[in-house]
């Protein structure tokens, strides 16, 4: 899934239907976006850590790992 960071907020990118895109890479993410200057592309990945039994809800920032970034 794409989150896409703009003027007017953040957008999850979406098909004509307005169902989430899904894709395989951020290397696939970025080719569908070539079109666009893309300033930053982080993949997220969803931790394993929030969904342990027996652990309490804790607020973890999820691990970031930068793909590409432009100089400002």
């Amino acid at each position: 899934m794409a989150r896409l960071h703009g003027p007017e907020g953040m957008k999850v990118l979406s098909d004509h239907k307005g169902q989430t895109r899904l894709f395989r890479s951020a290397w696939q993410i970025q080719d569908t976006l070539s079109g666009y200057t893309i300033r930053e592309t982080q993949v997220v990945p969803p931790s394993a850590y929030h969904e342990m039994v027996g652990m309490a809800p804790a607020d973890i920032e999820p691990m970031r790992i930068q793909v590409q970034r432009q100089k400002s």
